[in-house]
């Protein structure tokens, strides 16, 4: 009997963190609340960020981004660098983000120019659980150690943008 309490609560306790968290993603941005109007919201933002990546020199370039998967095909020559993928083997902590910077600084020795995809999973700002902070803490790291330059910021409803990370002299 105590033992399937103990279940129980655990279910429960499981349930309701992985359903908040998943209402808190998909009720982004702000709207009406119609799914959706939100889903078309997020693909029209999406077509702003292809649009641009369409038109680089995709054998020069690198795109960072949490929904790498969503936006790879736009440019079949890019690399793309999942920060998911990235997250989900390193973490979100001062070893992973050491290892981003040092992605971007390798990529940037080798002629790359690297973007940055700002998607809705920095404008959170959320912890997840499993991570000692959240995606944001990868666009602040860059933003401390680079100049980034604003390429294209997405309609007034979205937060996606995308950045060019610009190349830093070597101070030596």
């Amino acid at each position: 009997m105590a033992l399937s309490l103990v279940a129980i609560t655990a279910t429960v306790v499981v349930g309701l963190q992985v359903g908040l968290t998943t209402s808190l993603l998909q009720a982004w941005p702000p709207g009406d609340g119609n799914r959706t109007d939100v889903t078309q919201s997020k693909e029209d933002a999406y077509d702003q960020i292809r649009d641009v990546l369409r038109d680089l020199d995709g054998s020069r370039t690198t795109l960072l981004s949490t929904q790498a998967l969503a936006l790879d095909r736009s440019n079949s020559a890019m690399t793309s660098y999942d920060l998911i993928r990235h997250s989900e083997t390193y973490g979100i902590n001062a070893d992973s983000i050491r290892r981003l910077l040092f992605y971007v600084r390798d990529q940037q020795a080798l002629g790359r120019t690297v973007y940055y995809h700002y998607t809705e999973f920095e404008d959170l700002e959320v912890e997840f659980q499993k991570y000692e902070a959240g995606y944001d803490a990868y666009f602040r790291a860059l933003r401390d150690e680079f100049s980034l330059r604003e390429v294209v910021r997405a309609t007034e409803r979205q937060q996606q943008r995308l950045y060019v990370i610009e190349l830093v002299a070597d101070p030596s």
